[in-house]
């Protein structure tokens, strides 16, 4: 199962983690998988290279896991709103999916 914890602070959404590997088919044949993974991507290149912040980004694939923190790097108001309305919309493709095939993917917010 892929478990994706989206980090939220009283202002919006900080960061996000992903981990694990859905199980919805082999390895390179996962829609499920594939379809977090574009998602995941799509918004670090978002706000690390479309927007340029220097955002905390830990990958290790060995263990199958992926995570963002902006809280250290974005402080102004402007760039926490451009984080946290990004990371909303990962939030709420994610949690679509996660309906469609909730035996392989779990999401959930954890308040920081």
């Amino acid at each position: 199962m892929t478990s994706v914890i989206f980090s939220r602070d009283s202002f919006g959404f900080v960061g996000f983690s992903v981990s694990g590997h859905s199980g919805y088919a082999e390895e390179g044949s996962d829609i499920v998988c594939s379809a977090i993974s574009s998602c995941c991507e799509l918004v670090l290149n978002q706000l690390c290279d479309s927007f340029g912040y220097n955002i905390d980004v830990t990958i290790d694939p060995k263990r199958t896991y992926i995570g963002c923190d902006s809280r250290n790097v974005c402080q102004c108001k402007e760039s926490r709103q451009i984080v946290s309305g990004i990371i909303d919309g990962f939030y709420r493709t994610v949690s679509d999916i996660s309906k469609q095939y909730p035996r392989f993917v779990k999401c959930t917010i954890t308040e920081v």
